[in-house]
């Protein structure tokens, strides 16, 4: 019997069941989180076509890499500044008279989008597209920008003859991206496009709408994570305590970071509640009388 090496005695013993050095099997690679959604408010009468929305929606997730939720904006009924106003007004009397709209705040007001929809970014589309036909001109004939043009103008002349009308599209507005960090600025990118074509012969639809959206997508940043924090106490530096009290309640805890954020908000508020001669002055205006009448018990 020959003698085992002890190279051949040491290879055994680590590949033996109960070594330390075990072979196991390689593991598997683990899924990516999913990634949050971001919400997409419309606006314009571009959105009167039928399957627009759907299809900038389509558009927006393709650009930004992220699921599109399609939302409407809060309206007044909805909005939760009114129902947290209400609830602070029960609880403490001297909030009663803050204005909850906070007509300053308006430029702030895509968050109250996200809130509702549970999304880290808000995509606002706005499009006004506009049509008409008009006679043509020999200045139209003449234009190399006119269409039909190639082999579109030859079907044309052989079907229909000289052109005897102009069809005018265009689009004018914005596409704009709500971030929620501690910089105040929203990047947006203009839109505007016409387009003219020669009648018959012109295509049904001149502008397409969903390409132009994704050029215009393109020049914005990609959504990143929300900064909660940092973003509510920009608002309360930018006055919307009660704005900025509406985010902490839904995007905060209930930790020392919120309670923070609560007590600094609701000074604010108190701060910048109109005093109770103010608004009587504003609910009940001095009556035009003459200097010896006497003002109404009601107003003094």
């Amino acid at each position: 019997m020959r003698p085992v090496s002890s190279f051949l005695l040491a290879a055994a013993l680590g590949l033996s069941p109960g070594a330390g050095c075990a072979l196991r099997p390689p593991a598997r690679p683990t899924a990516a989180p999913p990634v949050a959604p971001v919400a997409l408010v419309t606006d314009g009468s571009a959105f009167t076509r039928p399957g627009m929305r759907e299809r900038i929606a389509k558009a927006v997730e393709q650009i930004s890499g992220r699921p599109v939720l399609l939302v409407d904006p809060p309206e007044r009924n909805s909005d939760r500044r009114r129902g947290l106003a209400a609830k602070l007004a029960k609880e403490t009397r001297e909030l009663a008279g803050y204005d909850w709209r906070e007509p300053r705040c308006t430029s702030e007001a895509a968050v109250l989008a996200a809130l509702a929809s549970s999304t880290d970014a808000v995509y606002r589309v706005t499009l006004d597209a506009a049509a008409h036909t008009r006679p043509v001109t020999p200045a139209d004939l003449r234009s190399p920008a006119a269409c039909p043009r190639g082999l579109r103008k030859v079907l044309a002349a052989l079907r229909g003859g000289e052109p005897k009308a102009v069809r005018e599209e265009s689009v004018t507005g914005s596409v704009a991206l709500s971030l929620f960090s501690r910089s105040p600025s929203a990047p947006r990118v203009g839109v505007e496009q016409r387009a003219t074509c020669l009648q018959p012969g012109a295509p049904a639809t001149l502008l397409d709408l969903p390409a132009i959206v994704a050029d215009a997508l393109r020049e914005l940043p990609p959504p990143h994570a929300p900064e909660w924090e940092a973003y509510t106490r920009r608002l309360l530096a930018a006055g919307c305590p009660l704005l900025a009290l509406s985010v902490a309640e839904a995007r905060l805890g209930t930790g020392p970071t919120f309670k923070n954020l609560q007590s600094a908000a609701l000074d604010t508020m108190r701060r910048r509640r109109p005093s109770r001669r103010r608004a009587r002055r504003a609910h009940c205006p001095r009556p035009r009388r003459s200097p010896r009448a006497a003002r109404s018990a009601a107003c003094t």
